[in-house]
This record gives C-alpha cells, structure tokens and sequence, in this order.
C-alpha cells in the first residue's frame, strides 16, 4: 500500500489578505484619516452640497448642515469598528437601547479636527440629546480633558448660557479654545482629581463628585462628562455616589464584566438610560464611550434625585424571602 498523503497545505494568509476579508474591506484602511485628507483639501467635500430650501441657511434649522457634516465625520471614523477583528466581545452585550427623543448630535467642531489632527483628537466622540433645548441656569462639569477642549467649546457655541467647569490635574490654557473673552468666563478651571474619597493634600489634590458639587453650590449637574483614565470604576460604586445628572457621558477603560454590570446597574437604578455607544475604534478598541440620559429627561428639569426618577432594584436575598414569603401565606 501506498503510504497515505497528506492534503496539501494552504500557504498562510497575510495580513493584508485577512484583513480584505473582513466587513467593510473595501473601505479605505483608515476612513477617518482619509476623511480628515479629504477635507483639509475641501472643507466642504463631506456631503454634496444642497440648494434651496434643502440647505437650511437660515431659520430654525441653521446649525444642521455642520451637525450633519461631523456625525458623516464621525461615522467614517467608526468604520473603523468594523474591521477590527480583536474588539472585546464583552463590549457588544451592552447595547444603547433608549431612544433620544428630544435630537441627538455629535458634540465638536470639525474645524478642530482638521486642524489639530493628532493623539489628543484619538478619543471617541461625544453625544448629547437635546443640547440646543436646554434652559437655564445650565451647569456642565467636565472630568479630564487632556488639552482637548473641542467638547466644550462646541457645548459653549451651542448654549453660550451653559456654565462649564473643567477639572484636570495641569491647566492647558483657555485662550486657546475660548478666544472670545465673553465666552472664556463661562469656562472654569479646577487642578483637582476625581477620585472614590477625598485628599485634599494630595497633589494633584483628590475630591469626590459630591464633594466637589457642594463645595460649588451645585446640585444637579445638567450634563456631566467622564473621562479619567480608569478612575470611573470606582466613581459609582452605589446608588448613593449618583448625584442629579441629566445627561452622562462616560468612557470607560478597559473594564471587566462584574466592573460593567454594576456600573449599569447603579446608574440606571438611579433612572439613567443608555441612549448612545461607540467603541474607540481608533485609539484603545477596549475602551467604549457611553452616553446617558434620565428616561424622563425633560429640557427644563433640573432635580433628578426623588424617588419618582429611581429604581429600587432588589437584591437576591430580598427577591427569595418574597417568594418563600409568598409561599407561606
């Protein structure tokens, strides 16, 4: 007998060759970055242009043509997601199921982007429902930034009534993205860390959200915007650590499953829902922006704290001496 053959071995694919069988292969290797080339020659190459009535130059409506160039933006830079093959799997089970129901748009500017183009711009975007409703008096905090203001920048331009405070351990200049005097006294600047406990000596100095608000007089936040290099985690340990937000932005880093879980579930017994998620594509594919709002957000509301906005959500033990309870009677 003739020794048995062994079945010919296919040669090993290269990278190139895996990635075009992956979704989206026939979109460029970096959209974003093709975006950005793309427009530094044409500011306006994004959308064919519109005429008429369809262009929106004037009325209501006016800021919807930028609105609309930058989520085409941040769209192409998302592509992005789809040809990663090695993006946690544990991110897709937390999916943003709540609708927006008052208008949801990126918040930037997309000059910014085109300008400065670099590692402080490789974060995920932010989403905000109903920026341009909200009234007064409007209070923004911001938890790190990094240098990368654009979101408050585009928050000011959008509501030049809101009153943001940024809080960061260096001070990166205000002038820079505020020009405008007018517009930089609305922007304040706190050297100060989030941190799970307070440690004021410390250097930068530690402060809970808590203590933070009360310090400054505030009791409800109508946007809060997180991103601190991991100390999320322990900023919502329990219901309690939930201040009155009305909208929360948060990235998370890199957080396991037990980690995610009681975020969610502190957050949305405190009545926030999840209305917008975006994994980070482009910088740390285990890192997810996530974008919050109260289920009964209203433009006017600016306490979020009774008992009416909550969710007492049992605990097991609690759920099996019911049953037993039941049971018995």
């Amino acid at each position: 007998q003739r020794p048995a053959q062994r079945p010919a071995q296919r040669p090993a694919q290269r990278p190139s060759q895996r990635l075009a069988q992956l979704p989206g292969a026939n979109e460029p290797l970096d959209p974003g970055a093709s975006a950005i080339k793309q427009l530094r020659a044409d500011p306006n190459s994004l959308l064919p242009p519109l005429k008429g009535r369809d262009s929106l130059q004037h009325g209501l409506h006016g800021h919807v043509p930028a609105a609309e160039a930058l989520a085409e933006f941040t769209y192409r830079n998302q592509m992005m997601e789809r040809r990663k093959n090695d993006i946690s799997a544990l991110l897709a089970s937390y999916e943003a199921e709540w609708p927006c129901f008052w208008g949801e748009e990126a918040v930037g500017n997309l000059s910014a982007w085109i300008q400065r183009w670099s590692w402080r711009f490789t974060d995920g975007w932010k989403f905000v429902c109903g920026l341009r409703r909200i009234t007064q008096p409007c209070v923004v905090y911001s938890l790190g930034s990094a240098g990368n203001m654009a979101f408050e920048a585009a928050i000011l331009s959008a509501r030049p009534q809101c009153r943001i405070h940024v809080f960061d351990k260096d001070s990166f200049g205000l002038k820079e993205w505020f020009p405008d005097a007018s517009a930089r006294d609305m922007v304040s600047f706190h050297r100060a860390l989030i941190a799970s406990a307070d440690r004021p000596t410390a250097d930068p100095p530690r402060r809970t959200l808590r203590s933070i608000m009360a310090e400054l007089g505030h009791e409800h936040l109508d946007i809060l915007k997180i991103d601190v290099e991991g100390a999320e985690l322990d900023m919502f340990k329990s219901p309690d650590m939930v201040p009155s937000v009305a909208q929360l932005l948060l990235e998370v880093h890199k957080a396991t499953r037990p980690q995610y879980d009681r975020i969610f579930r502190n957050l949305e017994s405190r009545g926030l829902r999840l209305f917008h998620k975006e994994v980070n594509a482009r910088w740390d594919r285990s890192c997810i922006e996530l974008a919050f709002i109260q289920r009964q957000w209203r433009p006017w509301r600016k306490n979020y704290t009774s008992a009416a906005y909550s969710i007492a959500w049992p605990t097991l033990p609690a759920v099996c001496w019911l049953v037993v309870g039941v049971g018995w009677l």
